[in-house]
């Protein structure tokens, strides 16, 4: 192929026209899993994809007098039932997330803490925290806000987190914005909980922007930082450090391993899940591989059958 146009089409129902149609040859990683069922009936067009490096969480503020305290975060974790929300809202195509890094990811930590769905242990680490339900306020225990951006993707998953919270009282409340005002919210720490997702993410030096403490987003930093949640860890920080400054792999790879055994047991962020890359394509394309980490690169090796 000698010459690859590129399309800006902001609405996703104009660019799922478009592929059915034929007036376009690839739709990379932006749509509704909700469109799958249509999109794989089609018999001019393929569907591929491939584990992501992607991952979607929920950001906790550690400012919050209520979600300062363990055994509420890991209540929360425990209220999430992750491979329901998965198998209908994203038809299979993610996988539950336990950390930062994809199971893929050649510093990954194996066997870390799971909190697989359990309302009976969320109810009782929440009844071990001292908050019982309030018949006079229909049976929950306390509200929380969550805060989303509008996509309808990740604002229908807020709602099924708001039911799945609520069968353990903990009456939470979704709040969503255009995006530059929530992601501005987020950033100064307007907020008690959050969905977001990191993409992609490759060097796991991330974690230090992510969780070191001076990455608290400030006036002197000019908000610039990602620690959002105000999460503050001396051991981890030296961790961070050391990481940091060392080129050995596998070095670094110990280093990582123990951030992530730290941050899995503290929980400034719940992960949710890593979604899976996809595309839509025509059938006569050949020799395309979608990328992980969302790059066009393969591109460049696409041929044009008939």
């Amino acid at each position: 192929i000698k010459q690859i146009r590129f399309l800006t089409v902001s609405d996703e129902n104009t660019r799922i026209l478009k592929m059915l149609k034929g007036e376009a040859d690839v739709y990379q990683y932006n749509f509704n899993p909700a469109m799958i069922p249509l999109l794989e009936k089609q018999s001019h067009l393929r569907l591929i994809n491939v584990p992501s490096s992607d991952c979607t969480y929920i950001v906790i503020n550690f400012r919050d007098p209520i979600l300062s305290q363990p055994l509420i975060r890991k209540a929360i974790a425990y209220a999430i039932n992750k491979p329901a929300i998965i198998q209908y809202k994203f038809y299979e195509k993610a996988v539950v997330a336990d950390s930062l890094l994809d199971p893929k990811h050649w510093a990954y930590l194996e066997g870390n803490e799971q909190y697989h769905y359990s309302p009976q242990t969320a109810n009782r680490l929440l009844d071990e925290a001292g908050f019982f339900r309030n018949e006079k306020n229909k049976n929950m225990r306390f509200p929380l806000s969550l805060k989303t951006s509008t996509n309808r993707i990740i604002r229908s998953v807020a709602l099924i987190l708001r039911e799945q919270l609520r069968e353990v009282g903990i009456d939470l409340q979704v709040e969503s914005s255009e995006f530059k005002t929530f992601f501005h919210q987020i950033g100064h720490g307007n907020f008690q909980m959050g969905i977001l997702t990191w993409t992609p993410v490759i060097d796991p030096h991330l974690y230090a922007f992510v969780f070191h403490s001076k990455m608290i987003p400030s006036h002197e930093n000019q908000y610039s930082g990602a620690n959002r949640g105000a999460y503050i860890n001396q051991d981890l920080d030296n961790l961070l450090d050391k990481a940091g400054k060392e080129s050995r792999v596998d070095v670094r790879r110990e280093y990582y391993r123990q951030v992530q055994s730290i941050v899995t047991k503290e929980l400034p962020y719940i992960y949710l899940w890593h979604n899976d890359r996809m595309a839509i394509i025509k059938k006569n394309l050949g020799g395309y591989e979608l990328s992980r980490h969302g790059f066009f690169s393969p591109l460049v090796n696409v041929t044009l059958g008939h």
